[in-house]
Parts: structure tokens; sequence; C-alpha cells
């Protein structure tokens, strides 16, 4: 097989055609690429975008706005509670490392974590300095690297987190310290899924964390301005800019003249609720309503006005979340009455320990046993009717499950088996009636990953946004999640259709773009996919995927050193990213630099040593070199990296026949199959390394198999008709020999 013949063989396995880029984030996911080959299209460098395109975006300068003026003056008539706010864990959610107080266990022994799942090491530092970072090593070689912590996020009552700047975006560092047990471990969702140093954190997610900071239009995590630092009046209260002018001008406060600032004090005590709901209630899945942004809210508007929250329809089981308490207390039945609020018990602007519980719940059971026979005179009741214990979603974390029940500690199974089935935590589910919400909210759930049911939240999200679309729903985001749900199976042209009308409803949302570019670049649509990821560039000069799409569409249309270009920008925008070098590899190998080739295949692997398809490119370079030795030796690091890489069983299988080695060949290709049992590949190599050593009648046998697992598949069928055109060797027992 030829060079291009081989690539594109391996492209199939990997799910990567030889010049297409992977997208290494966690927020998009293109479909599955083709191995189709291209006719290339020869074409000039496309010269004077470069040229008309900044080195560097430009710098966004601090700036403030007049909400923070209006904050500060809070403290002129309200010092009291503006200082005691500060110390409460809402005002110290989010602040600088330069002015954190150092409560962790810097030494090496202490802050250096094993990711066992990846083998991969991270260790916390202060460097001298005194700059706090992070660091990621692979144990064994001399890969490491560091990415500075900016901010510590998290009130630091259970937790500390820490972000940092990639890119010009907004991400979280792999390792928490857990105040209560004193130790550094992986940051929630890390030992799961090792998101490294690529975990984005964008508005939503800051939503519950912080003051609300502006975005720049159209990009994930990146941001107008500094963060903010904390959660402050206006969460609660409103913008005060309106109320602190009237005080200034003298005007007397009244409260029933006008919307001047919000007292939650006059609200019910279900607004009151949903109010502390904007943190507290994280639920499954957050949609916001038409015309709203995750940077942008005003109390004064209903919560239920602002987003809707999606629970599971089944939630009164033993698990709880760490941001559960507006859904386990809407359990309660306090609440359900509409008796309980989170103020009877909390003060939002103090650590107050002094508050009497116990005076809360005696408001209303006064005639019960009260402080004799089995209640202590000395306990709250909380103590015995509020659980508390691990939280589901927190490691190293107990907490109080806010669904107070007569005995909470005993084990009450669910009302019923929980599913895929979600409702809205602010209404009954008969009175939920807008299907776009519900649609949407399977879909983020979905494409999240929030619980267990990840596909049959896409089956319910699928079905919905079809019927919408049908019914002649033309919401952007209506468009592009089915779009998406659709690219994701098969980049059709329909999911095309779809994307493109996301994008000219909303032209300015960058992710819609990105992901039609993808979805044309993988339906080989690639003069389409150019255009694309240069409008995108345009708009947003330092975005890294779009200029390592652009460099993959023009390798395919033969533009080499345009291509070269782009991942040349995407280099310089980070170095540390193994997919461009890659891409620069398979460039350098289009045009038979084979040298060069080799320098950026092993350029990928030092920027990750985890990056298998690295591996798995040099190793083919050395395979068509027929250097199998070599081959076999880069190969085998792939497995150690990860045994169950079915692409390395299927080079090694290869490997095996070229030296005529059919015992171990054959081996290969029975892992090769066990660990990529949903393709035909496997059963095709199998198929046809039986034909070539006369083994035909289990030739046959494992194409039927292939053929029962997977349907009818018109290339299974192919060989089989070719291995029964052959003829079968009978194997006669006990004689030793075969007879034809």
């Amino acid at each position: 097989m030829n060079r291009k013949g081989l690539m594109l063989a391996a492209a199939a396995l990997t799910g990567v055609s030889v010049a297409v880029f992977l997208l290494n984030t966690s927020t998009l996911q293109p479909g599955p690429a083709s191995s189709t080959a291209v006719a290339v299209v020869a074409m000039p460098p496309a010269k004077s975008f470069f040229a008309d395109i900044p080195a560097r975006p430009s710098v966004i300068l601090p700036k403030k706005n007049r909400q923070d003026a209006a904050d500060e003056a809070c403290e002129d008539c309200h010092p009291e509670a503006t200082e005691s706010f500060r110390q409460t864990g809402m005002g110290r959610s989010l602040y600088a490392v330069s002015t954190a107080q150092k409560v962790e266990n810097f030494e090496p022994k202490a802050a250096t974590i094993d990711h066992r799942p990846s083998g991969l090491q991270y260790r916390a530092y202060v460097d001298a300095d005194g700059r706090w970072w992070q660091e990621e090593s692979l144990p064994g070689t001399d890969y490491r690297r560091a990415v500075e912590a900016k901010y510590v996020i998290g009130s630091g009552n259970n937790t500390r987190s820490y972000l940092g700047w990639v890119e010009n975006k907004l991400i979280e560092l792999p390792l928490t310290w857990y105040v209560k047990s004193k130790i550094w471990d992986m940051s929630p969702g890390y030992e799961q899924t090792n998101k490294r140093f690529e975990r984005e954190v964008n508005a939503k997610c800051l939503f519950c964390h912080n003051n609300l900071t502006p975005t720049l239009l159209g990009r994930q995590a990146q941001f107008e301005r500094p963060l903010a630092e904390g959660i402050s009046c206006n969460r609660c209260h409103g913008d005060g800019q309106a109320h602190v002018d009237a005080r200034l001008a003298g005007k007397p406060y009244d409260k029933t003249r006008s919307k001047e600032i919000l007292n939650p004090k006059d609200l019910s005590g279900s607004d009151q609720n949903k109010l502390c709901g904007q943190c507290h209630l994280q639920g499954l899945s957050r949609v916001l309503t038409a015309g709203n942004r995750w940077d942008a809210y005003d109390p004064r508007q209903p919560l239920s006005d602002y987003v809707k929250i999606f629970v599971h329809s089944v939630n009164d089981g033993p698990a709880f979340g760490i941001a559960s308490h507006g859904a386990r207390l809407n359990e309660s039945q306090c609440a359900k009455i509409g008796l309980a609020t989170c103020n009877h018990c909390h003060n939002p602007h103090a650590n107050d320990r002094t508050r009497s519980r116990k005076d809360a719940c005696l408001g209303c059971h006064q005639d019960s046993k009260g402080c004799t026979n089995e209640h202590s005179q000395t306990k709250d009741c909380a103590s015995c009717h509020m659980h508390r214990g691990e939280t589901s979603d927190i490691p190293h974390v107990n907490f109080t499950d806010h669904f107070i029940r007569k005995k909470p500690n005993a084990y009450v199974p669910p009302s019923a088996e929980q599913s895929a089935e979600i409702i809205n935590a602010f209404s009954a589910p008969e009175s939920d009636n807008d299907p776009i919400y519900k649609s949407l909210a399977h879909y983020n759930a979905w494409k999240m990953g929030s619980d267990d049911y990840q596909e049959q939240h896409k089956v319910l999200a699928r079905d919905a946004l079809d019927e919408l679309i049908l019914n002649g729903q033309k919401a952007p985001r209506v468009l592009a999640a089915l779009g998406h749900l659709e690219s994701n199976e098969k980049p059709t042209a329909e999911a095309i259709r779809l994307l493109k009308d996301a994008v000219d409803a909303e032209p300015d949302d960058l992710t819609y773009r990105l992901r039609l570019g993808l979805t044309l670049q993988a339906s080989q649509r690639l003069l389409e996919a150019e255009d694309v990821f240069k409008e995108l560039l345009r708009k947003d000069p330092a975005n890294r995927p779009a200029w390592v799409n652009l460099g993959g569409v023009l390798a395919k249309l033969g533009q080499y050193q345009a291509a070269d270009a782009a991942f040349e920008r995407a280099d310089q925008i980070n170095p540390f990213v193994a997919v461009t070098a890659l891409n620069r590899g398979r460039n350098a190998a289009a045009q038979d630099k084979l040298r060069t080739a080799r320098t950026w295949y092993q350029e990928s692997i030092k920027r990750d040593p985890l990056f298998l398809v690295g591996h798995l490119s040099l190793a083919l370079l050395d395979f068509d070199l027929r250097r199998f030795g070599n081959a076999r030796r880069v190969i085998n690091k792939a497995l150690k990296v990860d045994k169950k890489y079915a692409a390395a069983y299927w080079l090694l299988g290869r490997i095996a026949i070229e030296e005529r080695d059919y015992t171990n060949a054959e081996q290969a290709f029975l892992d090769f199959k066990k660990y990529q049992p949903d393709s035909p590949d496997p059963y095709l190599e199998l198929g046809a390394l039986y034909a070539q050593t006369q083994r035909v009648r289990q030739g046959i046998a494992v194409l039927n198999e292939g053929k029962k697992a997977l349907g009818n598949l018109a290339r299974l069928n192919q060989l089989l008709r070719r291995l029964n055109s052959m003829p079968k060797r009978r194997v006669l027992p006990d004689m030793g020999f075969t007879v034809e």
C-alpha cells in the first residue's frame, strides 16, 4: 500500500483524515471525519488573506463600569453590612491570587498528585516571585507544562480551586485544595474526565461564582475586562445606581414608589427562594430564555423569566449535590406549603452562627414535643432532620442536604426509578408547556454529559428539536443544536443547512460558525469550509481552532505553503498543542518532505506524550519506509499509554504480515477486533489474512461474525464473495495433514 493509501486507512481507524484538523476542545464535537480521498485542486496561496489578519489581537484594556461605583457607594451608608458580607462565602467567591491568604500546603510531597487513569502527575507550587503555578508532567519523560494560577474560586469553606488564562480564555486548573481535609486532589470532575489545561470557564460557569463580567461577543470564556472579584450587593439588590443617585439628590427612600433597588424582604417566600436559586439551585440543565445573556442579569427580573432550570423528575433519592439546596428544599413539605425560605435559617449578610435554626422551625412547630423526650435541648432541629454527608459531585466534602425529613439518615428509596425525564424546577410538570426550553435542556445534558443518561438525552433532544423545526421554529440556538446533533452522527447536507441558517440568524456567534466550518470540512466541501474559517478569523484573529482547521483545508486543496502559514499562526497563539504539530507533519508528508514530517510528528509527541495519533503517525512513517522495528517500538509506546488503542493493534498486525509472521498478525487483528468491535475493519483484516494463508473457512466465519454484529455491509459482502469462490480445505481428524 502506498503512503497516501496507508495514511487514509489509518485515518479511517483513528477518526481523522490526512489533513483534517483534530479539534482539541471539549465544547465542540465535529462529526466523524471521512477518509474518502479528495481530488487535489491546485490554487495559489492566499497571501492577501494572511496579510489582512493581524498577527496578534488587540489588547482589551481594563475598564470600570458604573455598577462598580454603585457597589462601592453601598459602603458609605451600609458599612457594617458590606464589611460583614465580604467575609461570607459569597463575598469571598472569587479573588486574585495576589491578594489571597496562603492556607494551602505547597510542600512538594503534599502538593504532588498522580492522576492514575492517565499516568499524568500534577504539582502546585509557588515560584521565587511569589506567583502560584500548577504543573503537568509525565513521569519518565521530559514533558512539563505549567500554567499560572491567577484567581482563587470558591468560598474557601470547603474548597479552593484556581483559574488561569490559556489563549486569552479563562480555564480551570486541574488541582483543588480541599479545605476541611487539608489535602490537594484533582479538581471536581477531573478524576473521571481529565480536561488538563482545557476546561474553559465561560460566563455560564462564572454566573454562580462571581459578579457578572461582560464577555467578548460570540467568544467562549473570553471577557472584555479583568474579572470582577466576588459576589457583591448587585446580585441580590440589582443595579444600585438609581438608588444612589436618588439618595445623593436628597430624595427619601419609598419602596412603594419605585423599583430603584430591590429589597428581597419585600418578595414572597417563593420569590425569595428563587432569588437564592440563582446560585443555589444548579439543576441538571439551565437554559436562558430568549434575549438574555449569562453575563447580564437584574434580580428584579423573576429568575424563572430569565432562565429555565431543569431537574430530574425524580429528585427525592439519597444523593445530593453541593449546589442542590434549592432543588432539595423544594422536596421538603415545609417548602411545598410555602413556609420555608432560605432566610429563615441563613443571614445572607454575615457568617451568623448565632442565629437559631431551632427558632426558625419552632415558628411553625410550637405544638410539637418541643425539647422534651427524644428531642434534645442542646441540638438544633437541622442536626436531626437534615442529613449531612458526602456530596455526589464534589469529593472530600461533607455538606448539609436541604431535604428536610423526619428521619433523613434512614435510607428511603426514591419514589420512582430515576431516568432521563426532566421537569422545570419552578413549575409543575403540567404547566411547563414550552417545548423549546425542554428540548434545549436535553441537548445541553447530552453535550455536557451531565448524568448517566447521555444517549437518552440525545434521543429526546433530537426528536423534540426535529418537531420544532418541522413546525417552523427558526430560533438560532434550536437550529444550531439540531445541526450539531445531526453532524455528530454524520456530516449531512441537512446538518449543514441547519448550521448555515443558525449562522445567518446569529452571525456574531463564533461557536456556530466554527461548527459549520467543521461540518463542511468533514463533508469534503472544502472551498466552502475555507470561506467559513476565513470569515471567522476576520472576526476573531486569535481563534486557534479556526487557524488549524483552515490549514487542514488548505493542505487538502494542495496549498501546502499557505497551510503551513495557517499552522504557524496557530502555534503563535499556543505552542503547546500537539495536534498543530501533527498537522504540520502531515502537510510535510504530503509533499514528500519526510524528514520534516518526522520532526513534526516527534514534536507532537514531545508536546503531549499521551497524544496517540502522534505516535501512530510516526510509526506509519517508519512502516512506509519499511523500518518495521522502529515502527513497532513507537507503536508499543502508544500501547503503554493506552493498552486499548485499537489502531495500534491494526498497525502491529500489518507489520507482522510484512514480516510474514502470520501468528502474531492474527493475534494483533483479534485484539483490534476486541477493542474496536463496532467497526468492519477488524473483520476485514482478519478475513484478508485468512484468505492469504489459505484458511478460507475461518475467513468466512469471521466475516459472517462481522455481518451478524454490524449488519449486511457491502465491504464485508465483497470480501465474503471472494472467499466463497476460493477452494476450501477439509481438515481430516487424527491424520495430521490436510486434503484439498
